[in-house]
């Protein structure tokens, strides 16, 4: 409601804390810091309760809730593995389950909870792929020598928005779910990054 916008300090304290996701009902933010999760209440009612993320460690700012609100998807290390992984964390924290290794970064769940997007790096390029939260082969979607980044699904899931750099700039764009169809959606000078569609 535009009439009734306010701020809320919701936590404040020396250090970084990043990326703050809405819980499923609205209630909590879950947030990173330190390589750790946290939850807050939304309302700055409360203080931060840690996650039990198990043996993970660095966790960084790529995380969100699954739709049914029973999981967290996340970046982060593994003892014995090298770089961050797609895991699987109970919502209420638990012991990870490594998705798929040799990660960047976990972008979106499909509205379905069946299929999650991340992406890569590789020799200068970066890809998007799909998955799905139950494990297996990974979907490479685009593929180029450019920069593919930042995708998330529309609310029907028939379609993924991502930016990418194939025309020259960074332009916002738009891809079937299987990949197919790329269409640029944006036309400027500026970098556009990360576009997110509403939910309805």
């Amino acid at each position: 409601d535009p009439k009734a916008l306010r701020s809320t300090i919701v936590y404040a304290a020396p250090g970084r804390a990043e990326a703050p996701n809405w819980s499923r009902d609205g209630s909590l933010l879950l947030f990173n810091q330190d390589g750790r999760l946290y939850t807050v209440a939304a309302d700055g009612k409360g203080t931060p309760q840690a996650i039990d993320i198990g043996s993970a460690t660095s966790c960084s700012g790529s995380h969100g809730y699954s739709p049914d609100g029973k999981w967290i998807a996340v970046s982060c290390s593994m003892p014995d593995m090298t770089g961050r992984h797609l895991l699987l964390i109970p919502a209420a924290g638990g012991t990870p389950r490594v998705l798929t290794p040799d990660v960047g970064y976990f972008h979106s769940w499909s509205p379905d909870g069946k299929t999650i997007l991340f992406t890569r790096g590789s020799n200068g390029a970066n890809n998007i792929y799909a998955v799905s939260a139950d494990g297996g082969p990974e979907t490479a979607l685009p593929t180029g020598t450019g920069i593919s980044d930042d995708p998330d699904y529309s609310p029907d899931g028939q379609y993924i928005y991502f930016n990418t750099d194939r025309w020259g700039g960074m332009q916002s764009s738009l891809m079937k779910r299987d990949g197919g169809g790329v269409e640029q959606i944006t036309f400027e000078q500026l970098k556009n990054w990360t576009p997110h569609p509403s939910r309805e």
